[in-house]
Formats: structure tokens, C-alpha cells, sequence
């Protein structure tokens, strides 16, 4: 598959000192200063997607469930056998005094 891409034309009014010190690094190159310009433009452009990409915020859903994430310290040891769990439910509902 042949990618295709589109060409578009943009006007740049530059300062003069700018220009004279674009024409002087593209004559060093051997590229006219257009090209140049094209290359320099396209490099800052992909170095800010990138950086935007890299540095963009998490979206708000998941930001929001971040924030639930953290540490528990407790005084007491929770077991988390299904026996153990059963038992402080059915004391939960029954009370201490209930056998069960």
C-alpha cells in the first residue's frame, strides 16, 4: 500500500536576521532554505506531539479511580478465608451472642 500525502503550501514572513541565519545554515547543508525550513518546522512539531502525548493528562475516569488506590494499615490481622469471612458476616447480622 502507497501511503499518499497531501502538500500544503504555508507563507512564513520572517525576520531578517531569522532569514539570513536560515539561508546560512541551509547553504552549509546544501538545501535550499525552504527545505530547511520544512525540516526544522516538522522536527518541532513531532518533538511537541511527543511531548504532549507523553505528558498529557490521565483522562478524568481514570484519574478518579487512582484515586481510590493506597494502603490500609491495620492494628489486626484480617484473615480472608472464605470460613473467616462467613463468620464476621453472620456476627455482623446475629450478633455475638447467636451460635451459628
Amino acid at each position: 500500500m502507497v501511503k499518499k500525502f497531501m502538500n500544503q503550501s504555508l507563507t512564513l514572513t520572517l525576520k531578517e536576521s531569522t532569514f539570513a541565519a536560515l539561508q546560512q545554515q541551509a547553504k552549509h547543508l546544501g538545501i535550499s532554505p525552504e527545505l530547511l525550513s520544512v525540516n526544522l518546522l516538522e522536527q518541532q512539531i513531532e518533538k511537541t506531539i511527543d511531548a504532549n502525548v507523553h505528558n498529557a493528562p490521565e483522562p478524568l475516569a481514570q484519574r478518579r479511580f487512582s484515586s481510590h488506590f493506597g494502603q490500609l494499615n491495620l492494628d489486626n490481622t484480617i484473615l480472608v478465608d472464605n470460613d473467616s469471612i462467613d463468620a464476621d458476616l453472620a456476627q455482623q447480622y446475629w450478633g455475638d451472642d447467636e451460635d451459628i
